[in-house]
């Protein structure tokens, strides 16, 4: 589309990665986790502002950076994180520059199908954000403790409203329910050209009464978030980098040689063929050095990268691009990253994503038949119970259940079933020492290559290593006669976060590997890093290899390994956890029984979430449970299953259907899971979750079900009954 004075809007609905969202805690007893903040935007001083017409031009926004995708959100405050569709509701464009005294902003939108634009409030108001409107947040000092965010919101006739986001006071009322005290009086024009609204904003830095007299713009750095709420059904509320305020991106601009970058496609997302394009332009008077990577990652295919490194002359502009003639996979990844030829100065550096509009897999829902449920362990307004796995011994009737007393609590809490998880023990003696381990303890049925076989409980964090109490060392105890008595507490030498999460026999039984997630070796500046590691044992799980570094993502934090060996028994498959909420889930494979790991993939939809336990069918078929953490999934913060196949997993696509199994009355607080197939068929699983609204804390509960019934189910929904 070009409008009438040339402006090509070829914008591309993909989501923004959130770097600076919360990192959900492991456990609630140790200071919270938060990611660390990512490198600012470097910004070029513009050296004229744009006019603010309404009509975004190229040549007056050359200097600014420019952003496709904003994130899209289920409700105003709460990001969706990952689901942004390819209709018209996800094309739209953000530009940020500034001049000495004056942050200037843009957002470039397409009309929905050509529908005009809600617009029912025709006086000031902060309600007219239930028009079609626009947001704006500029934060003077987004790294001070206390510090406030200036809103201006509008809609299409420009009235909207002014508001003052304190951050870090004592007094939390929403300032739309405060007296105005404020009002900025930022130049402000808007329009519609050729089925695309353009609104144009400048912000005077004088007009915010955080900012220091004759502060200018290259003084410090200034937080920036826009925001486009749509208001065709269903109503969508989106923004550049993930939430409503509170979630500024820091920005600095400055007078010295700095690249001008902008990143676009000449198509829409999930719409091929598209060309990706990375506009990389020196607005400065003298030549720059610039190193400028685009890859292209599709869970299904081979990375795609165009990487260059050159020197920009004055006014001169290089692009890289990077052509997908078949985006049909189930995620998708645009890095876009401009540094100094040496890496050591980051000017631009943002990742973008998208998953295909699909619809989400049917759901069975389980939850309210509470025939089905049995209650291990209940919680009380005094007691949590949390964290269980279970194990299923060789005669198919015998259960164990260990779990945690507190959220990553003291170990020790341990039942036994005799009937298949019907019914249950009251706790059994364990050694006192299990109580000084914390965190997560799991269950395994262990043989060495003796032929021994032994009962092992592994917790995650125990007397020793380096980090307590965030990260201390792994501890394991054992039964030789099937759980009647167990060998105190005794540490293996591990430093973790987690237990070993998956334990799996290879090389014909002559080996084990054990897979977890700990800190970072050696990590000085983030202290909540999470990475995959892999340990080994050939005396049937008594001692344990140093850690091997599987996956480690940056600034990312990955966990909870669950390892699957595929049905012709050739390959390893692990799935894992991805705990900023700004990746889908991830999976890596094996084809050597675990001596090499393949590179990172993305998981289908469907499977994305937390702590995934896995059992086979006897059609061969998979059901994996786990906390559904799925962005725009109907069943999010809830126990469920997938239902589906392996070659569904490592071929991209996203299974059969879902299992609601449990509801849980306090958000994502539940889901991890024992998951065991008796002999009758009868599938139990088991987790720790607050099981109903009141002041009772998280109880264990299991939900038992026949595969035969579900499948039932899921063809009555498919069938529209």
């Amino acid at each position: 589309m070009t409008n009438r004075r040339g402006f090509k809007a070829t914008t591309l609905g993909i989501l923004l990665v959130v770097c600076q969202m919360q990192l959900a805690p492991a456990q609630p007893s140790t200071p919270a986790e938060s990611s660390p903040q990512p490198v600012p935007f470097t910004v070029p001083l513009m050296r004229q502002p744009p006019t603010i017409d309404g009509l975004v031009e190229p040549d007056e926004w050359a200097a600014s950076l420019g952003f496709d995708g904003f994130v899209g959100a289920d409700k105003v405050g709460v990001s969706t994180g990952l689901l942004v569709t390819k209709n018209a509701q996800g094309q739209v464009r953000g530009y940020v520059g500034a001049t000495d005294d004056a942050i200037h902003v843009a957002v470039v939108s397409r009309i929905p199908d050509g529908t005009p634009l809600k617009a029912t409030f025709k006086q000031d108001t902060w309600e007219a954000v239930g028009d079609d409107s626009i947001e704006v947040f500029v934060n003077p000092t987004p790294e001070a403790e206390q510090r406030a965010d200036y809103q201006r919101l509008f809609n299409s006739l420009g009235f909207g409203a002014y508001l003052v986001h304190d951050i870090g006071s004592a007094d939390q009322t929403p300032p739309w329910l405060k007296p105005a005290t404020w009002r900025g009086d930022w130049p402000m024009k808007q329009a519609v050209h050729d089925g695309w609204w353009h609104a144009e904003v400048t912000i005077p830095l004088a007009s915010m009464p955080g900012v220091a007299p004759g502060r200018k713009a290259t003084d410090g750095t200034w937080g920036v978030n826009l925001c486009r709420t749509w208001q065709k059904t269903p109503m969508t509320w989106s923004s550049l980098f993930g939430g409503y305020a509170k979630n500024t991106r820091s920005f600095r601009f400055t007078q010295a040689p700095t690249p001008a970058v902008q990143v676009s496609s000449d198509g829409l997302a999930g719409d091929p063929p598209v060309t990706f394009v990375m506009r990389v332009f020196n607005p400065s008077g003298s030549p720059l050095e610039v190193k400028a990577a685009l890859s292209l990652r599709q869970s299904t295919r081979p990375e795609s990268a165009s990487t260059d490194t050159f020197t920009l002359a004055a006014g001169e502009v290089r692009e890289l691009r990077i052509k997908a003639d078949d985006l049909a996979t189930t995620s998708v990844r645009l890095d876009a990253v401009v540094t100094s030829p040496d890496g050591t100065v980051a000017w631009y550096d943002r990742t973008t994503r998208w998953i295909p509009d699909t619809q989400p897999l049917p759901v069975v829902d389980l939850s309210e038949e509470t025939r089905r449920h049995v209650v291990i362990a209940p919680g009380s307004k005094d007691v949590y119970q949390g964290h269980p796995t279970t194990l299923l011994l060789p005669d198919g009737k015998t259960m164990f259940c260990v779990w945690t007393t507190g959220h990553g609590g003291p170990c020790g809490p341990l039942k036994r079933s005799d009937d298949g998880g019907l019914t249950w023990s009251d706790l059994l003696p364990v050694p006192d020492n299990w109580q000084t381990t914390r965190n997560c303890p799991v269950l395994h049925r262990l043989t060495d290559p003796e032929g021994v076989t032994r009962l092992f409980v592994f917790a995650g964090q125990g007397p020793g290593g380096t980090r307590q109490p965030d990260s201390g060392t792994m501890h394991r105890s054992y039964s030789l006669d099937d759980g009647k008595t167990w060998s105190p507490m005794e540490g293996i030498g591990l430093e973790c976060v987690m237990p070993f999460t998956s334990i799996v026999p290879v090389e014909g039984g002559k080996k084990l590997i054990g897979l977890t997630n700990i800190r970072r070796l050696g990590e000085t500046k983030d202290p909540w890093s999470n990475i995959i590691t892999q340990s080994e044992s050939t005396d049937g799980g008594l001692t344990w290899s140093p850690w091997r570094v599987l996956v480690d993502l940056g600034k990312q934090k990955v966990g909870e390994p669950e390892v699957i060996r595929s049905p012709n028994g050739t390959q390893l498959l692990c799935l894992i956890r991805e705990n900023l909420r700004t990746e889908p889930s991830h999976f890596i494979t094996s084809d050597d029984e675990g001596k090499t790991w393949s590179a990172v993939q993305d998981l289908p939809p469907g499977l994305h979430g937390d702590r995934h336990q896995h059992i086979f069918l006897p059609d061969g078929r998979l059901v994996i449970a786990f906390r559904d953490m799925g962005n725009g999934s109907p069943t999010h913060d809830h126990f469920v299953a997938w239902v589906g196949r392996y070659e569904d997993i490592v071929g991209g696509r996203d299974g059969g259907y879902k299992i609601k199994l449990l509801h849980s009355h306090k958000g994502s607080d539940c889901g991890y899971p024992g998951l065991e197939l008796l002999s009758d068929g009868t599938i139990v699983a088991t987790t720790y979750v607050k099981y109903r609204s009141g002041p009772e804390q998280n109880s264990l509960v299991s939900v038992r079900f026949k595969i035969a019934e579900t499948d039932a189910m899921a063809k009555r929904l498919a069938a529209g009954r």
